[in-house]
């Protein structure tokens, strides 16, 4: 015999937290299309890179120095993006603030830093359109930079809202989903160096 069920022994899930698992759900859904995105990408690349005879062309360098300072910069806000976010789960929302804003500060410098990189590059003769090396190489990185800037916005953006109102569940949500984006970007970058630099 089914006993019937107790309307008082019921537990709603409380509407923010739904939200928040909603939140969860679309990021993700979001960042596997973007990841569909780059790996169409770096199936190109790997079909470029098959097909040449010798990989760099001959008398094509890319600057190594600033993609490396890059990584090192991306790594390091990954991380402080971790601490924020222990932060947050340990019922410290108080003092997330600094650490949002040091991977703010490395996001900016990392922008900065491409930028650089971009310049070196065409300096040294690497153009859009001077080979294969140089498809990938600004599609890549420019496909990656405009993440960059959306993620660096995003943090600023959550700065000023941690400050007023750090102890809101949804001041967690928030940096929980840009730290999930920012680590995407940071994955993405590790990927970008390893293969097109360094390899």
């Amino acid at each position: 015999m089914s006993e019937d069920v107790d309307p008082q022994r019921v537990v709603a899930i409380p509407p923010e937290q739904e939200r928040a698992f909603t939140s969860h759900v679309g990021m993700i859904i979001f960042l596997g299309s973007w990841a569909m995105m780059f790996g169409a990408l770096f199936f190109s690349y790997a079909m470029l890179r098959w097909k040449a005879r010798t990989w760099p062309p001959e008398g094509v360098e890319l600057p190594m120095l600033l993609p490396l300072i890059n990584t090192v910069v991306m790594v390091a806000s990954e991380l402080l993006l971790v601490r924020a976010n222990r932060l947050a789960r340990a019922g410290r929302a108080g003092d997330i603030a600094m650490p949002l804003i040091g991977a703010l500060a490395l996001g900016t410098t990392f922008v900065a830093l491409q930028g650089l990189t971009w310049w070196r590059a065409w300096s040294s003769g690497v153009l859009p359109g001077s080979g294969a090396l140089g498809s990938v190489f600004w599609t890549l990185t420019c496909f990656h930079a405009l993440h960059v800037l959306v993620g660096v916005g995003l943090l600023a953006a959550l700065v000023p809202w941690a400050l007023r109102r750090p102890h809101e569940l949804r001041s967690r949500v928030r940096l929980k989903l840009v730290s999930m984006f920012w680590h995407f970007v940071g994955i993405a970058w590790v990927l970008i160096f390893v293969s097109v630099f360094v390899a």
